[in-house]
């Protein structure tokens, strides 16, 4: 994660790395998250597992920052087949 302007800027690569996201949401403190939504499998799968897991924290950690979520167009499309 970078901080930028005072915002957390994240980029998860799921790769050889899992990311504990309550771990990462709780150890950045009141620091704002930005979240980049294309609409394509990855980020809609990192939104849902971000989501699903705010839910399940308890409501003074869940409240102590905010969370934007933003749609973004990466303007990568398949071809037409």
């Amino acid at each position: 994660s970078k901080i930028f302007n005072g915002y957390v800027l994240l980029t998860v690569m799921i790769e050889n790395n899992v990311v504990n996201i309550a771990t990462l949401y709780k150890d950045t403190g009141d620091i704002p998250w930005v979240l980049g939504l294309s609409g394509g499998k990855d980020s809609t799968a990192l939104t849902m597992h971000l989501l699903e897991t705010m839910e399940q924290l308890p409501p003074p950690v869940r409240n102590r920052k905010r969370v934007y979520i933003t749609c973004v167009n990466t303007l990568v499309e398949a071809p037409p087949v």
